[in-house]
């Protein structure tokens, strides 16, 4: 038995894996004799070697790193040319400008930066959320060139959102007003819930490439005013929407989500020269702005508002009549479990058990007769 091992050992020893397979054909003498290859010296191997596959990998890696960095780079200088327009506007209107002292620009990702400012009347905060193309990422960029609708996921298109808090949102009145380019609309609403609750209106006081999504054209008169109108007329090529909203991005699942809550939104493209760079930094100073007009402006007419009122409250009857909807399904699938293991249990009673269970149900069926019929007295 101990010669029959040894034998086989030998056997595989002599037969060759598929790993040493591997190895011999990475690491091959490019056809010299094995007698002669071990002859030569670590240079004249180097030498003589076919170094083609290992200048194709490093080719692949160099190339994918250059891409990568170049992606980074360009990011970063799209957040910096957007934060050199409007830094000057925001470090003028707030008191803090950045995250922290320290840092003015967070890096989220590759394609996510952050910015903050705080520190000024009637407003509690503007937060900017950078959001870039993957230029890093050879793939997903590769899809967006070639699926443009690909291109309104995150890390497929280059834009600046700002969001500004009012310190009391309930000193402006509940009401939605938007200026949205047409390039973007229908993705625009799909992204903003509120959206969905306006009207569009085409005006000649906007630019052909703009659009009004309000609740009402009283709305867009009292709004559309002033500094604002001429910042968001200057700045078309980049504006893809500005919104003045007391409702939600994001449909509401709760009643008190339907409660207002003002912010005012801005999303921009980043600019591309000076004269975008200029209007960028109009437009962001018309949105701040834009909080203290609302605060200070006339209310709207009773009839308006009582309209608004009527939308936010047909909204609370959709929750709620949501909430009923699945708190009937839950207590349907309640009783079907319920029916499943009574039927079970009945499957294993005895006859004389199940005498005795069905006059208990009986029993219970009459309890509940007699106390309808109380009722109806």
């Amino acid at each position: 038995m101990l010669t029959g091992l040894i034998l086989m050992a030998a056997t595989v020893a002599a037969e060759p894996t598929h790993l040493q397979k591997i190895l011999a054909a990475i690491s091959g003498n490019d056809g010299i004799p094995a007698a002669k290859w071990n002859e030569l010296t670590f240079l004249e191997r180097v030498k003589i070697h076919d170094w083609t596959k290992e200048l194709f990998i490093f080719a692949v890696f160099g190339v994918y790193f250059a891409i990568h960095f170049w992606g980074v780079s360009t990011n970063r200088k799209h957040v910096d040319r957007f934060m050199g327009a409007a830094e000057p506007v925001i470090a003028e209107q707030f008191a803090m400008v950045g995250c922290t002292p320290q840092m003015k620009i967070v890096k989220d990702s590759a394609v996510r930066y952050t910015t903050y400012a705080s520190g000024r009347v009637n407003i509690e905060s503007l937060l900017v959320r950078f959001y870039a193309l993957e230029r890093q990422n050879l793939i997903l960029n590769t899809i967006g060139l070639f699926f443009p609708a690909a291109r309104s996921l995150e890390g497929l298109r280059d834009h600046a959102l700002v969001t500004l808090t009012p310190h009391d949102p309930t000193a402006i009145e509940p009401q939605i007003f938007a200026v949205v380019s047409k390039f973007g609309m229908q993705q625009a609403r799909e992204d903003n819930y509120y959206l969905s609750l306006t009207r569009t209106t085409e005006s000649s006081k906007l630019p052909a490439s703009l659009v009004f999504m309000a609740e009402h054209n009283e709305i867009i008169e009292s709004i559309f005013t002033g500094t604002l109108a001429e910042a968001i007329t200057n700045a078309e090529d980049i504006l893809e929407y500005f919104a003045i909203t007391d409702q939600g991005i994001d449909a509401p699942t709760e009643v008190s989500e339907v409660a207002p809550k003002i912010r005012v939104y801005l999303s921009v493209r980043y600019p591309s020269n000076k004269a975008q760079s200029e209007a960028l930094a109009k437009l962001v100073d018309a949105a701040i702005n834009a909080v203290d007009f609302m605060i200070n402006k006339k209310p709207l007419r009773s009839e308006v508002a009582r309209k608004i009122r009527a939308s936010r409250e047909e909204q609370i009857k959709k929750i709620e009549k949501a909430a009923e909807a699945l708190k009937k399904e839950e207590l349907e699938a309640k009783k079907a479990e319920e029916r499943r293991e009574q039927a079970k249990q009945q499957n294993s009673l005895s006859e004389k058990e199940e005498r005795k269970l069905a006059k208990k149900q009986q029993e219970k069926e009459a309890r509940k007769q007699r106390a309808r019929m109380t009722r109806r007295q």
